[in-house]
């Protein structure tokens, strides 16, 4: 189970863009003080609020619907670095057990822990504690990826704690309503498989739109497929079952599940396949 979750997180991880511009041809440079991260912000004209005294920045995030702010505070003493997402929710108490009991569980259950509670102001985050040894320094290139690491976690678990603050699910079913809204905003990547007229079917929907479908293991047809808002088209290249002409669908992804319904497709086998039943990941 977590390892289907932990491909789901890393793939949409994968598909968002970062807050830090990434230059992948200049060489990384070392960050070994409080000042050296500044100087990164400053460089990349990154709005921000500096306290040089207690080694702490506040960067605001404006990004997917998040709007709040990022705290990356700087402990030499204890030899780590905090990278801590605000998510700008607020919890009344009478809801606090349940959302502390949902966050263990997704603490637990989720690839990469991080969420907690600031009980001063009943305000959540995402905090990622990166230790400094034993290199004493980080890249600027891993300061960027943790830093639009935890916004995008902060954007991924926003969602669900706020129907959990609703009373829209109960702190038990969290993981799998974390699970299920990964999927969805993933759409039709990934892997999908289902049985059908006696055989096990397996559609694999690359980000480039290269498709391949397998019949009881071996490859039935290679495919490009293209997405327009709730539209699928599928353009068969080559394969025993390829077809000449392109099919069109409506598609809808819901959790784990898909299904196609058709629009207008010259062939007749691949629209059975495609359409005779749900797909699942």
């Amino acid at each position: 189970m977590l390892s289907g979750l932990t491909r789901c997180c890393y793939l949409f991880l994968f598909l968002t863009s970062a807050v830090f511009a990434q230059d992948v041809t200049a060489p990384p440079q070392e960050v070994r003080s409080f000042e050296d991260l500044v100087r990164i912000l400053e460089t990349e004209n990154i709005n921000h609020k500096a306290n040089a005294e207690e080694k702490f920045v506040i960067v605001p995030i404006n990004k997917g619907g998040l709007q709040a702010a990022q705290v990356i505070r700087w402990s030499m003493n204890d030899g780590v670095v905090h990278f801590i997402q605000v998510i700008p929710l607020k919890f009344k108490n009478d809801k606090l057990p349940a959302i502390e009991s949902a966050m263990i569980r997704l603490n637990h259950g989720y690839p990469v822990p991080g969420l907690g509670m600031n009980h001063e102001n009943n305000t959540p985050y995402f905090r990622l504690t990166v230790p400094l040894l034993p290199r004493q320094y980080l890249l600027e290139n891993e300061v960027k990826e943790y830093f639009s690491f935890c916004v995008n976690q902060a954007i991924n678990f926003t969602p669900t704690l706020l129907a959990l603050s609703k009373g829209e699910i109960e702190a038990e079913n969290v993981l799998d309503y974390q699970r299920a809204m990964i999927q969805e905003k993933l759409g039709p990547i990934g892997v999908w498989k289902k049985s059908f007229g006696g055989s096990e079917w397996i559609m694999q929907i690359q980000p480039n739109g290269e498709t391949t479908l397998m019949r009881d293991g071996k490859i039935a047809v290679d495919s490009m497929v293209s997405v327009k808002e709730d539209k699928m088209m599928f353009d068969d290249v080559n394969g025993d079952l390829a077809v000449d002409g392109i099919g069109t669908y409506t598609f809808k992804v819901k959790g784990t599940t898909m299904t196609f319904i058709p629009v207008e497709d010259p062939g007749e086998g691949r629209k059975q396949v495609l359409s005779e039943g749900a797909w699942s990941r």
